[in-house]
């Protein structure tokens, strides 16, 4: 069965959940040959590698490991990661449902920029709306770069359709306020903490979390960052934000702090200091 493989260098940093895996400067991706219905498995590889220059250029990362993409079984990144350490990205997915392609993937390819863990704790809800908040950013930014140089030339007039499409998605939620998002968790927080991910109301957080990465595009350095330290079943989300925010430089330490003010109010610690670990 023939795969599709094609190599992106970048000079920049690179990424890796697992340190027994070396990375290289060299991040490859492979296609299943089969079973991605009408559409040329060539052509899926294109708007994947698409995907990949684009988020790796943004987060200023490269994942410097192969990336084996199948359209079914998902859409999930596997954990375990393969001999040769690559990962395996599992779609689900068939035909020319471009913009389908390109949010699931890049759903799954911002997990591993953000370095997941087999057991993210009671907080997994927030890793998953950044994932969500990337793949909109994702389709909004090929939406643009698409009419200049895209993949193939039928594309070129296909690109309004990937602005159509994430704004499609962000719609599935209900919308909510950032002045109401303290709000929003103290209402939703058992259900965000039960470790079954409901996206329509993870989606509420993300759709906010997608707009400051236009207003600050530098957050999207910070996405590796989401795995630094280790979670523990007790984690709080206070916790959680400290362990991921705890570093961030002078640019990015405001949306650290909005995070912090949004969740310290419902959490119980307003007042015991817990936000000030931040420099």
């Amino acid at each position: 069965m023939t795969i599709w493989t094609i190599f992106l260098f970048f000079g920049m940093g690179w990424v890796s959940c697992d340190d027994t895996h070396p990375v290289s400067s060299v991040t490859t991706v492979e296609v299943e040959a089969e079973g991605w219905g009408d559409a040329r498995p060539e052509d899926v590889h294109k708007i994947l590698l698409s995907v990949v220059e684009c988020m790796e250029s943004k987060s200023g990362v490269t994942i410097g490991k192969p990336l084996r993409v199948q359209p079914t079984g998902g859409p999930m990144v596997l954990y375990k990661r393969e001999p040769d350490g690559g990962y395996r990205v599992c779609l689900q997915v068939s035909g020319r449902y471009w913009s389908q392609l390109i949010y699931q993937f890049s759903h799954e390819v911002g997990h591993i920029l953000a370095r997941y863990q087999p057991k993210p704790g009671p907080q997994a809800w927030l890793e998953e709306a950044v994932c969500e908040a990337l793949s909109f950013q994702v389709l909004k930014s090929l939406s643009k770069s698409w009419k200049k140089n895209p993949p193939f030339e039928s594309l070129r007039d296909y690109s309004r359709h990937l602005m159509e499409y994430a704004e499609a998605m962000a719609s599935r939620c209900e919308p909510v306020k950032e002045s109401g998002l303290s709000e929003w968790y103290q209402s939703n927080r058992e259900q965000l903490e039960k470790g079954h991910h409901d996206r329509p109301l993870i989606r509420v957080f993300s759709c906010h979390f997608s707009d400051w990465l236009e207003e600050n595009p530098e957050l999207w350095k910070r996405v590796p960052d989401l795995g630094k330290g280790l979670a523990n079943p007790r984690e709080t989300v206070i916790e959680r934000v400290n362990r991921w925010t705890t570093g961030w430089g002078e640019g990015e330490l405001p949306w650290a702090r909005k995070m912090l003010e949004i969740f310290k109010k419902m959490d119980g610690q307003a007042d015991n200091g817990s936000s000030k670990s931040q420099p």
